[in-house]
Order: C-alpha cells, then sequence, then structure tokens
C-alpha cells in the first residue's frame, strides 16, 4: 500500500472504500457521515497525493495503489 504519510485515518479510510469502488453516498453511509463531507475528504486527499484533476484520477490511483 503506497499511501501518503500526510493522510488522517479517516481519509485514508475513504481511500480504502474508494479502492473498492464505493460511491460517494455510499461512504458516507458507511461512515455515518454527510455526502458533503465525503466529498471534502476526496478534495485533500487528491490535493495531498498532488493527482491531476481529471475524472476518476483519484478513482484510478486508489485502485493502482491501495489493494
Amino acid at each position: 500500500m503506497a499511501t501518503n504519510k500526510k493522510l488522517t485515518a479517516t481519509e485514508t479510510k475513504v481511500l480504502q472504500l474508494i479502492a473498492e469502488q464505493k460511491k460517494s453516498k455510499e461512504i458516507a453511509e458507511i461512515l455515518f457521515v454527510s455526502e458533503k463531507t465525503i466529498r471534502n475528504h476526496r478534495y485533500n486527499i487528491k490535493k495531498k497525493l498532488d493527482l491531476p484533476k481529471e475524472n476518476n484520477s483519484l478513482l484510478k490511483w486508489a485502485i493502482l495503489n491501495f489493494k
């Protein structure tokens, strides 16, 4: 698992669920938070990992690096 040490425990959990191809709404339900909170986590993770703004860049990264 090639995660960045800057990620929080919650961001790591969100990244794991993204790697399992869960949608933001599903992740929000699993973690008992709002969908907006998950969108914020996704945005923060993308910034911390220095990922491009293209669609699905976070999903692609998570699948390649987190399973």
